[in-house]
């Protein structure tokens, strides 16, 4: 996986990105799953 600006993205998850999401690449970012840790 490649990591830019907090995201990083998997292309192994590319065929279920391409049937859900219309992409190629699963987008994962640091912010987008901390910030409810961050709230409580």
């Amino acid at each position: 996986p490649v990591s830019s600006g907090g995201c990083v993205y998997i292309q192994v998850a590319g065929l279920i990105a391409i049937r859900f999401e219309g992409v190629a690449q699963f987008t994962l970012c640091w912010w987008s799953l901390f910030s409810p840790l961050f709230s409580l």
